[in-house]
This record gives structure tokens, C-alpha cells and sequence, in this order.
């Protein structure tokens, strides 16, 4: 805002046009003058800084001095549509406030002063979002201006013209001066109406940026926006602090399946062992001294015969040489209570009771048990044969 610097418009008030001016003498005072385009009346007020600022905060919407100044301009050149200007008198300021109080309307009593009855109130109304903020400057009635001081100011600008316009001697070089002249003075006014709109531009826009404040919206859509991005992030980072819990608890679990069949592959590893040593120990058992051969061949065949028959007859098998077995024991009890008799020995079944061969070995003994168990050998033969 420059410190000295005047605003001249038209405006319509009520169907009546008048004409606003708008002085800002030293940067810091306000003088605004409002004239009747038909009957000449002029209205005046002067206002500094203090009382400008003091208006503002008593609306309850605190403005600057320099803030308050681009506000009345902007509703001056129609720049911008949150501002707007009215003049009213005393009766239509009072029948506002009750509007805005919320009480009906009441008869407004005239009053006495002339002063008041002649004074307006120019008043600068911002429309904001869900809400209208007035702002009156009165203005005092300063009246008609001087017929005197009008004909002075005619006089005073015919001479001049006169003078600018007999300045200098006529001719082709006046001519073409005057024609470059107003060639520059065309041109010049062409850029004072761009830059005067780029100016404008510039300035709603800025006005939009202070008054609205779409700045703040997009300020607090975006924290919004980063907030939901961070719960998006926190839930995600718990989830997968689940996910890693529970997979650590799969992996404890497989490892301790993973040790116990390895125990049990331990364990069944020394059991084969064992079972391998004893299957060595009775396959040496088997043939020992006391059984040739032939006697174990003969006994692998029958165990896999015996694997080979049935259930039944396994257990007639059985139940035979249960009683084969109580009759040689009866018979082998009788023969040897007639040896221990007679002192007579089983020398047509049993070899010579020398103890010592020519080879130098010693015959082996009477064995009852593998005597039983040739003789069931030779029955279960023949009963396959049969």
C-alpha cells in the first residue's frame, strides 16, 4: 500500500449512483468522500488507524489498518465477491442492529439532531463462509460544494487548455509530435489496463488465500491423509509382528518333532543293533556241536513251512505233540526205572558209553529235549508228505 494514493468509482446505492473516493494521506489515515451524482450532496470522514482497528475488533472480527484499506478497495473496484459496499442513514443503520440482534422490528424514533438526520454510514460488509460482518463509516454531511470554488475550478481548467493548446507554433512537426504522443499515450494505457489486471488477479487471489483460507483445508486434508497412512502403517507392522510370532512358534514346534524322530531314529538304530547281534547269536546257537547240519537245514525248512500253514492246523499240530511229548516222557520214565533195575543200557539207541572217541573227542550225552523234538520233526514231515 502506498502512502499516498486516491481510488475514484462509481457506485449504485439504492438506485441512486454516486461517486466514491478513497484518499490514503501518510499511510496511515483513511479519508473517504461519497458525492450524489444528481444533487451534488458530499459526504466526508476521515479516519486514522486507531479508530479503524478499534471498529474492527468491536465486530468481533479484528482487522489491520492496511487489511481493512484492500478490503475497501477491493469492494471500490468490485474485485472481489466476499466484499460489498451500502450507505445507509441513521434509521436503516438501526433498523440492521435489530435485524442482527434478533428482536422485531420496532419503530425507530427520529432524532433531534439535524447533524444525524443529514449523516451516512458507508458500510463495508465481508461475507464469509456461515457468516456477514458489517463494518459503518459515518460520514458526515459536509454539503453542496461552492458555486464560487466551481467557477474558479472552470475557469482555472479552460485557461489551461487554452494555453496547451496554443503552447508552440502549429505545423507538420507539431502534428506528428502530437500523433506519436498519442500513439505512446495509447500504448501506455493498454499496459496500465493489463497490469492493472494482472494486478487485480494477483490480488483476489491473495485476498482468497487470507479470507478463505484454502491453504488451512489443504494443510489439514493432507495431515489427515498422513495420519490415516500411519494407523495404515501401524496396523500393518502388528499384523506382522503376529505373522512372526506365529511363524517362530511353527518353527519351534517342527524342530522339537525334528529332535524326537531323530531320538526315535537313535533308539531304533541300537534296537536293529541289538536285534541283529541276537539274530547272530542264535543263528550260532543253532549250529552248535550237539546238532549237525543237516539238522538246521532241516529246521529252516520247517520253520518256513510252519509260517506257511494254517491257523488250524497249527493247532492240531500243537495239541499232537503235546501228547507225544507226555507219552516219551512216560516211556523214557519206564526205561530208565528198567536200566536202574536191570543195569542194563540203551545200547540199541544210544552209542557206546565211552567217553573218549578215537579221534580224541568226547560223544555227546542223551539229550531228552532234542530227542522229543526230532521225533516231532519227523511226524510234521510226514504229515506234509501225506
Amino acid at each position: 500500500m502506498e502512502e499516498n494514493s486516491s481510488i475514484t468509482a462509481s457506485y449504485m446505492f439504492r438506485g441512486v449512483e454516486y461517486v466514491l473516493t478513497m484518499n490514503i494521506i501518510g499511510g496511515n489515515v483513511l479519508e473517504v468522500e461519497v458525492e450524489d451524482r444528481m444533487t451534488a450532496d458530499q459526504w466526508k470522514g476521515t479516519f486514522d488507524t486507531t479508530y479503524i482497528e478499534d471498529l474492527t475488533n468491536k465486530t468481533g472480527n479484528f482487522k489491520q489498518f492496511n487489511i481493512f484499506v484492500n478490503m475497501l478497495e477491493s469492494a471500490l473496484t468490485e474485485a472481489s465477491d466476499s466484499v460489498s459496499l451500502d450507505l445507509l442513514t441513521y434509521s436503516d443503520l438501526e433498523s440492521l442492529r435489530q435485524r442482527k440482534q434478533g428482536t422485531g422490528p420496532r419503530p425507530v424514533v427520529q432524532p433531534k439532531s439535524s447533524a444525524i438526520n443529514t449523516k451516512r454510514y458507508l458500510i463495508l460488509t465481508y461475507t464469509v463462509e456461515f457468516d456477514r460482518i458489517h463494518y459503518p463509516l459515518p460520514l458526515p454531511y459536509i454539503g453542496k460544494p461552492d458555486p464560487r470554488l466551481l467557477q474558479e475550478t472552470i475557469r482555472e481548467l479552460r485557461e489551461r487548455i487554452k494555453g496547451l493548446k496554443h503552447k508552440g507554433s502549429p505545423g507538420r512537426t507539431t502534428d506528428q509530435d502530437y500523433m506519436r504522443l498519442k500513439k505512446e499515450y495509447e500504448a501506455l494505457l493498454d499496459e496500465k489496463e493489463e497490469l492493472e489486471v494482472e494486478f487485480l488477479q494477483m490480488k483476489k487471489e491473495i485476498q482468497e488465500s487470507n479470507f478463505k483460507g484454502p491453504a488451512s483445508k489443504e494443510i489439514k486434508i493432507l495431515k489427515t491423509v498422513v495420519k490415516n497412512l500411519e494407523d495404515d502403517l501401524l496396523k500393518e507392522k502388528n499384523k506382522h509382528q503376529k505373522l512372526s510370532s506365529k511363524r517362530n512358534e511353527e518353527y519351534r514346534d517342527l524342530m522339537n518333532e525334528v529332535e524326537e524322530l531323530r531320538a526315535n531314529e537313535r533308539n531304533l538304530r541300537v534296537r536293529v543293533k541289538s536285534l541283529t547281534n541276537e539274530l547272530n547269536i542264535y543263528k550260532r546257537s543253532r549250529r552248535s556241536p550237539g546238532i549237525p547240519n543237516s539238522q538246521s537245514s532241516v529246521t529252516r525248512g520247517r520253520a518256513i513251512t510252519r509260517r506257511s500253514a494254517s491257523r488250524e492246523r497249527s493247532l492240531s499240530r500243537d495239541r499232537d505233540m503235546s501228547r507225544d511229548r507226555s507219552l516219551s516222557r512216560d516211556r523214557f520214565g519206564s526205561q530208565e526205572q528198567r536200566r536202574t533195575s536191570s543195569g542194563t543200557s540203551f545200547r540199541a539207541r544210544t552209542p557206546s558209553p565211552s567217553p573218549i572217541t578215537a579221534s580224541g573227542t568226547r560223544n555227546p550225552r542223551f539229550d531228552p529235549t532234542s530227542f522229543v523234538k526230532e521225533k516231532e520233526r519227523r511226524k510234521h514231515e510226514a504229515e506234509l508228505k501225506q
